[in-house]
């Protein structure tokens, strides 16, 4: 693919160089692409660490695959966490579990 041989030739989705683009409307330190719900921890992380922030997010609202899970959180497997709380587990019964509830 080659870059556009002058600036009236670019197109907003189309690739070109920076060093062809006349102007920038914004800059910002972090840009986030996707605003599921690991785009919005990255998101408020750089902001709390001083950092400008913009999320680009495709959909017409956040959430990404993060909103369409059935909110199923299995921190398991047999951790050394589990094995101190007195839980039993294997990655063999995560794995039956996650299938049981979420499917194939």
């Amino acid at each position: 693919m080659s870059a556009p041989e002058t600036t009236s030739q670019i197109h907003p989705s189309r690739p070109c160089r920076a060093s062809q683009v006349p102007e920038w409307d914004a800059e910002y330190d972090v840009i986030v692409v996707g605003m599921g719900a690991a785009g919005c921890s990255a998101a408020i992380e750089a902001a709390d660490a001083g950092a400008s922030v913009i999320v680009l997010e495709r959909a017409g609202s956040g959430g990404g695959t993060s909103a369409m899970a059935g909110g199923q959180v299995y921190m398991g497997g047999g951790t050394p966490l589990q094995k101190a709380c007195g839980f039993e587990d294997s990655a063999d019964e995560m794995f039956k579990y996650l299938v049981a509830s979420c499917g194939p």
